[in-house]
């Protein structure tokens, strides 16, 4: 169904060193005139300085400097209220929280995409995303309708899936300095990868408490790494940079899709991601809904 589609059901439905001197010669005094025989005069030679020698040494050889790698400055994601209370790190407790309490203590809901084989592959069809591993959002081949509201870059090991969680780096210089390289094998590599906070669209009978205007949505965190955070995250990265999302990530709304792709023998699920319209567009979400996210606490 198309977004424009899902929009007017909705509707319907809820209407970032001076000379020494020398001494002079100094004539001696005149013998007087008995002495039969004059003594000689005496002449007091000047007193020599000798000058003062230096020792120069030859000046050392400039030494070679190593090219200095500057760190990569770290970029932290601020978040807006709500999405830093679902998907981050709470602003506040209620009384009764004791201790240190983080963002890794918090269930953050996710969508994810249903590969061949897999956990999701059991219940699920294959290319489609599925909610907290739970509920199917969509078929396979149609879209989605994802506004972003953060986007939090970090570099990521490459492993396979199993009980150790994959090492996760801030810059490229840390993970360089651990030991691994950027590149996509596993044997001691990084990849870039990114976790995008995503509002989307939902049915209208689907159990959420975030709406606008008879439009529901879900707030959820898609992780995209390797060949999906090139699919993904770099149009997102263009679009922020020097396209439509520059006076911020809630004023586009994207089609967030999936196609199989074949490598030799293997065949998998990867996203897509296009087609951003502007929000409050006519084939966006609806007047006012900038405003909307921004005094909710959906938008930083």
């Amino acid at each position: 169904m198309s977004l424009r589609n899902k929009l007017a059901k909705a509707k319907q439905t809820s209407t970032a060193s001076a000379p020494t001197e020398s001494a002079e010669p100094v004539a001696a005094t005149p013998a007087p005139a008995a002495t039969p025989a004059p003594a000689p005069t005496e002449v007091v030679e000047p007193e020599v300085v000798e000058p003062e020698v230096v020792e120069t040494k030859p000046e050392p050889k400039p030494k070679k400097e190593e090219p200095v790698k500057k760190e990569e400055p770290k970029q932290q994601t601020q978040l807006a209220p709500r999405v830093a209370a679902e998907l981050g790190q709470p602003r506040s407790l209620p009384a009764g929280m004791e201790g240190n309490w983080d963002s890794s203590d918090f269930e953050v809901s996710r969508i994810g995409l249903v590969q061949k084989i897999g956990e999701l592959s059991t219940n699920f069809e294959y290319c489609s995303f599925v909610y907290d591993k739970q509920k199917q959002l969509n078929s396979a081949g149609e879209p989605l309708y994802a506004i972003v509201v953060a986007a939090n870059k970090y570099w990521q090991e490459v492993k396979d899936f199993d009980d150790e969680l994959p090492k996760q780096y801030s810059s490229l210089v840390e993970a360089e300095a651990d030991g691994f390289r950027e590149g996509y094998t596993k044997d001691g590599c990084v990849a870039r990868a990114a976790d995008l906070d995503l509002l989307i669209v939902v049915d209208e009978d689907f159990d959420t408490d975030i709406e606008f205007n008879g439009v529901k949505f879900i707030l959820a965190r898609y992780t995209v790494a390797k060949s999906s955070y090139s699919a993904v995250a770099k149009k997102i990265a263009t679009a922020a940079a020097r396209g439509m999302l520059k006076d911020g990530l809630h004023h586009a709304v994207w089609e967030l899709s999936a196609t199989e792709r074949v490598d030799g023998r293997m065949a998998y699920a990867v996203p897509t991601l296009k087609n951003p319209k502007h929000s409050e567009g006519e084939d966006g979400i609806g007047k006012g809904f900038i405003s909307w996210a921004t005094e909710e606490g959906y938008a930083a």
